[in-house]
């Protein structure tokens, strides 16, 4: 492994990583966000079962940030780690940047750029 890709992986999968502990330790921040979301996500078509128990679906999401960031950091089947990340990101980066259900300038601005810097860490 050549040294640019030993600090890179571990940086891009930092946040992966703490976002992960912070889901398993304090799971009920992260419960209050997808809980503000839940009726837009089911009126889209998200199965009720999913929302039925916010907390153990937030603990599973911040399980799997976990070990796939940590699998990532070190190298383990980085390609497979990082499609998991990416797929597990796209449905955390909308529950966490509601675009559509804040109000005023400055809160929408926040919500987008965080909806943007979600969307570049997935893509």
């Amino acid at each position: 492994m050549n040294i640019l890709r030993s600090f890179a992986r571990p940086m891009l999968a930092a946040p992966f990583i703490v976002d992960g502990l912070d889901a398993l330790a304090r799971p009920s921040r992260h419960v209050e966000k997808f809980e503000k979301v839940a009726p837009t996500l089911e009126r889209a078509g998200l199965p009720p079962v999913l929302t039925s128990d916010a907390r153990m679906l937030t603990r599973a999401s911040g399980a799997v940030s976990l070990v796939a960031g940590l699998g990532l950091a070190v190298g383990r089947a980085p390609r497979t780690n990082a499609t998991i990340l990416a797929a597990l990101n796209i449905p955390l980066t909308v529950v966490n940047n509601p675009v559509w259900a804040v109000k005023g300038t400055q809160a929408r601005k926040e919500a987008l750029s965080g909806l943007l810097r979600g969307a570049a860490l997935g893509a």
